[in-house]
């Protein structure tokens, strides 16, 4: 079993990162009035449970299945509005339960409302954006790439700030809101759990990199990239599982107690806690460094590849010695390699959608035809999210956002259209 050092929150190594690995300061706010927020005579909130909104974090939610509740009607859908951010956008978009949108650039913040107007832009001093994550609170959390985290409320004020200690070179980062109201943050190999309002209440250190963490209700598994699987409480050390039998490029929760991992680039592999067997779902062709699983906790659970196709595969039915997935449902066309990763999101009653770089939006329901939405489309894709009320939203890197959803009631006015070039102040 590999070992992993953790920290107790009254340990005298906790003691020394929270004075020399960790800062916390409070933004925007005259030294006065932060001794005042912190007196023991004014009243706390603390926000426990989900985070409420339809998208809170990088793949989705806390299982990063990549699945959304209801998506619009592929026959009926229509492009609701669209928005430049003219510096582009570096990290997923994170939508609340009001519909807001809520997107990252080089150095700022931009606010979106449900109908595409802009309820607040805010700068910020950071080079590179990793991840954003919605908590309980509603704090709109953001992870930079040299580690530092930023918080801000739904209307756009600064919450906290707070360094972390990041290593050097690593390859998998992360956000994970917590059902307790905080979150957890990995930097490579390093774990850091903090609370609502960014106190540093956990840290721990694993041999190899995380490659991704989720929540299982209310437990928190760690997807290590050479298969191991552990659990963690923020507390004591993490605890060894059990694992996939070799290196990880993805992984998502697709039932409780049930992980997914795409292994050696080319497998799909089912592992079941506690300590179970591994199992072979699908054999596939090879999927890049970055696929994506969608498990909307149908029959299906949908792949996408560096080639740009999607791919499914049947739900417990091991692959035996096929070399194919059970089923190819949906395919976006034969073209050349993709310039990098698509998106994928599905939901239980089979529709799915996918955009892919240099290729049209796509919308499917099982057995009928794709839709294409010819109007957006980007070279590099960076988000597909629910949005609420079967909406979607999508970002490119080059900073377009688009809101996809069936149209406006009949005589209610349609949501206005911002205009495309429109930069954010």
């Amino acid at each position: 079993m590999r070992r992993a050092r953790s920290t107790l929150s009254h340990s005298p190594l906790l003691r020394g990162l929270r004075s020399s690995w960790l800062v916390l300061t409070t933004l925007a706010l005259p030294a006065s009035a932060v001794a005042n927020d912190l007196s023991a005579s004014v009243p706390h909130t603390f926000h426990q449970g989900p985070p409420r909104g339809p998208a809170a974090t990088s793949g989705v939610d806390g299982s990063r299945a990549h699945r959304a509740e209801s998506l619009p009607s592929p026959a009926g859908a229509q492009v609701l509005w669209e928005h430049q951010l003219s510096a582009g956008v570096w990290a997923n978009l994170v939508v609340d339960a009001a519909g807001s949108v809520f997107a990252v650039s080089p150095g700022r913040v931009t606010q979106l409302a449900a109908d595409g107007r802009e309820e607040f832009t805010r700068q910020a001093e950071f080079t590179s954006a990793v991840a954003v994550s919605l908590l309980a609170s509603q704090a709109r959390v953001l992870l930079t790439r040299e580690g530092r985290l930023l918080a801000w409320s739904p209307q756009g004020t600064p919450m906290f700030q707070v360094a972390l200690a990041a290593p050097s070179g690593y390859a998998h980062a992360g956000l994970l809101p917590l059902p307790q109201g905080g979150v957890l943050a990995h930097l490579g190999n390093s774990l850091f759990r903090l609370g609502a309002g960014g106190e540093l209440e956990g840290y721990a250190e694993l041999k190899r990199e995380a490659v991704e963490t989720l929540v299982d209700r209310d437990e928190v598994w760690v997807v290590a990239g050479n298969g191991d699987v552990w659990t963690w409480n923020g507390r004591d050390p993490p605890a060894r599982r059990g694992g996939f039998p070799s290196q990880v490029s993805a992984a998502a929760l697709s039932a409780p107690g049930r992980l997914l991992g795409i292994v050696d680039a080319h497998e799909l592999v089912q592992w079941t806690a506690p300590l179970g067997p591994s199992l072979t779902l699908a054999r596939l062709e090879e999927l890049g460094s970055a696929p994506r699983i969608s498990a909307p906790g149908g029959e299906l659970i949908h792949i996408l590849g560096s080639s740009g196709n999607l791919l499914g595969v049947r739900a417990g039915e091991p692959a035996a010695a096929a070399s194919a997935p059970t089923s190819a449902p949906v395919r976006a066309g034969d073209r050349q390699r993709p310039a990098g990763p698509g998106e994928v999101l599905a939901s239980p009653d089979g529709t799915v959608a996918w955009l892919v770089p240099d290729a049209p939006l796509v919308l499917q329901h099982a057995g009928q035809e794709p839709h294409l939405f010819s109007a957006v489309q980007c070279h590099q894709p960076l988000c597909l999210v629910p949005a609420g009320d079967g909406r979607l939203a999508i970002s490119c890197k080059s900073g377009e956002i688009w809101m996809i959803g069936p149209p406006a009631s009949t005589g209610q006015p349609s949501p206005p259209r911002p205009s495309p070039s429109a930069a954010s102040r």
